[in-house]
């Protein structure tokens, strides 16, 4: 199977998986099998973890509403969850 990566469309940002870490990343994890976040999240909303201390938190405030609101609210070392739609990421082969 071709290397591929879990790409967020609106944010141009990849995803990574992981609780207690920002998922949304400028490298994000390289697939090399089939089992990936769209096996786990079949049904439902995908689960995005962001910090405020994060260097892609800026992007992801200006571009995806909900996050700009939540973090907004919370302090400066603190992060909030928000769940994205899987229409929202696409597969990008390497």
């Amino acid at each position: 199977m071709r290397p591929y990566r879990i790409k967020h469309i609106p944010t141009g940002l990849y995803y990574y998986p992981g609780t207690g870490r920002t998922n949304l990343t400028f490298r994000g994890k390289i697939y090399k099998t089939k089992q990936n976040v769209f096996g786990y999240y079949r049904w439902s909303p995908i689960p995005i973890y962001m910090y405020n201390v994060s260097r892609t938190a800026d992007i992801c405030k200006r571009l995806i509403p909900e996050i700009g609101e939540k973090l907004s609210k919370v302090g400066k070392r603190l992060g909030c969850c928000v769940e994205l739609p899987t229409s929202d990421f696409k597969i990008e082969y390497l």
